[in-house]
């Protein structure tokens, strides 16, 4: 058979029968073209390490934040690798993205990421130890300033000690000078003629304060000579003697009485004696000489105190060393 006939849309086609060699199907090598399914999965690696670098990049920068901030959720964030992870990768949808090799390197990333995270906690460790170190060394300094000030502090209580002991032997010698001269030695007991007789010089001038705390402390009993030097009892001038006035008054009287270059008037003990009594009897006030009263009694202390600080000049006299 050489042909065969065919139905066509104007009638009967006929068509030849092909040959042996029209049957052949000639195939030429294909060209090596890339394969899309490989090229789509570089561009997702590359988008996916890029997008694990940059969380990398912003994981690093908030660890140096912390750190040097200090705070303390950053260290439970540290040890609590929970916390850690919770913060800077849930939510995000990059894991979702990458491929099976960032998957693969994700997986590998904790124990880079604690040895990073060890690194860092054990500088600011180091940097807390340095910061107590200077703690303790500025400790210490504060400590021997401390110590210093202390051994000052004891070095002048002991000078005032020393100077408060000399000056009550100053006025106990005050008092038996005058005691002496008074008596003639008859009176003086043996500490007070072995101060006597050393002829060590005596203070010139009254101080009704610290010789009252001779007698309050019990150093001296002869209340008499105090009596006779300052007008009242040594134990009311720790109680109620606070006026400077009042104070300088009896002090004058003292150095007058007590001194052997002085010789004073009937009238002046006299009007001493006066004054005492009315200082006595409006209590022992003080400012008394600044006040402008209508009080009797008040108007009296401040007459008494003026006449004395007259016969304070008008009724001593000076005597003379014989030659």
């Amino acid at each position: 058979m050489s042909g065969y006939s065919m139905p066509g849309p104007f009638g009967s086609e006929t068509n030849p029968t092909p040959s042996e060699n029209e049957w052949t199907v000639t195939t030429e090598p294909e060209k090596h073209r890339p394969h899309a399914s490989t090229d789509w999965n570089k561009a997702t690696k590359k988008r996916g390490l890029e997008k694990l670098r940059a969380n990398v990049i912003r994981m690093v920068e908030k660890l140096d934040n912390l750190v040097e901030q200090n705070e303390p959720e950053y260290w439970g964030t540290v040890t609590g690798n929970k916390h850690y992870q919770e913060d800077d990768y849930q939510g995000d949808s990059w894991d979702n993205e990458i491929t099976g090799e960032e998957e693969s390197s994700k997986t590998e990333s904790p124990d880079d990421d604690l040895e990073f995270r060890k690194t860092v906690a054990l500088e600011a460790a180091r940097r807390e130890v340095d910061e107590l170190r200077e703690r303790v060394k500025f400790l210490r300094d504060e400590i021997d300033e401390y110590a210093h000030q202390k051994r000052l502090l004891s070095e002048e209580n002991a000078r005032l000690r020393e100077a408060l002991r000399m000056d009550k032997s100053l006025r106990d010698r005050f008092l038996s000078a005058y005691k002496r001269d008074k008596f003639r030695s008859k009176g003086l007991g043996p500490r007070e003629k072995e101060d006597v007789s050393l002829g060590i010089p005596r203070p010139r001038d009254g101080n009704v304060l610290a010789d009252s705390e001779l007698y309050t402390s019990g150093l001296r009993k002869d209340y008499d000579i105090f009596r006779e030097l300052y007008g009242v009892d040594p134990h009311t001038v720790s109680m109620v003697i606070k006026d400077t006035a009042t104070i300088q008054l009896m002090n004058e009287h003292a150095t007058c009485v007590a001194t052997r270059h002085k010789k004073c008037t009937p009238l002046f003990e006299e009007l001493f004696e006066h004054f005492i009594k009315d200082l006595q009897r409006t209590g022992y006030p003080t400012g008394y000489l600044l006040k402008n009263t209508k009080d009797e009694d008040m108007q009296d202390l401040q007459q008494s105190h003026q006449d004395f600080l007259v016969a304070l000049r008008t009724e001593v006299t000076d005597i003379e060393d014989n030659p």
